[in-house]
């Protein structure tokens, strides 16, 4: 009986990954452009989201839709990374409208799903391309955020003649309502002007809100989404 029960188990795991495999080959909006493995040589840090391989999904037009696969996040470049076959694959974001990578924040939770969309108005520099991590997202507008990766140059340090380039992460906040972005820091002058919601002023006031963390905010958005 255990012997069956371990043919059947090794089967699905099969399927799956045919299925997954299948899924890939067959969709050419997911397809990508082979990139080498080690892309920024001599720059401390990390461009990715997590430096490791995680479970994901990814979403194109239409009903185009790939599940269980494994993706990275370049966030310098701003680019989902697709494992086929063993191999790196950079995918064109104006073919992509969306992804989400499953994130172990800690080792004893499960692991938490990062959505990202794109498709959103130009702002800061950003076109349409640019992904934004979702926090909240409804009918009366989203919270998101983007975290800005540039690369710094460091003078050098004792004893060496040679810079030192490094990644260097800045996040930004956004709020998308009624067709327009806007920028917003975690304070409550900036989320409120960007709401311009007298319910939200509101709601605000009466659970003495100062909006200053993430959680807050996204309570609030859940709170106007009810309204």
């Amino acid at each position: 009986m255990l012997r069956l029960l371990q043919f059947i188990s090794t089967i699905l795991l099969v399927f799956a990954a045919v299925n997954s495999y299948a899924q890939i080959s067959n969709v050419t909006a997911f397809d990508g452009t082979p990139v080498k493995e080690n892309r920024y040589p001599n720059v401390k840090g990390s461009p990715w989201l997590v430096d490791a391989w995680l479970e994901g999904e990814i979403w194109a037009e239409g009903e185009q839709h790939l599940k269980n696969v494994k993706l990275r996040y370049d966030e310098y470049a701003d680019e989902v990374i697709l494992l086929k076959e063993g191999k790196s694959f950079r995918l064109n974001p104006t073919t992509i409208k969306g992804f989400v990578i499953y994130v172990p924040e800690s080792s004893d939770m499960e692991a938490k799903p990062y959505v990202y969309k794109n498709g959103y108005p130009e702002v800061d520099g950003n076109n349409s391309s640019a992904f934004y991590r979702v926090l909240y997202e409804g009918k009366k507008g989203a919270f998101l955020y983007r975290t800005k990766v540039e690369l710094f140059e460091n003078a050098p340090t004792y004893g060496s003649a040679v810079n030192e380039t490094s990644f260097v992460r800045k996040k930004r906040y956004y709020i998308y309502k009624d067709g327009k972005m806007h920028a917003v820091r975690l304070n409550k002058k900036d989320i409120l002007k960007a709401l311009n919601s007298k319910e939200a002023e509101a709601f605000v006031a009466k659970n003495k809100m100062k909006l200053k963390k993430e959680e807050e905010v996204i309570q609030l958005f859940a709170a106007i989404e009810s309204m």
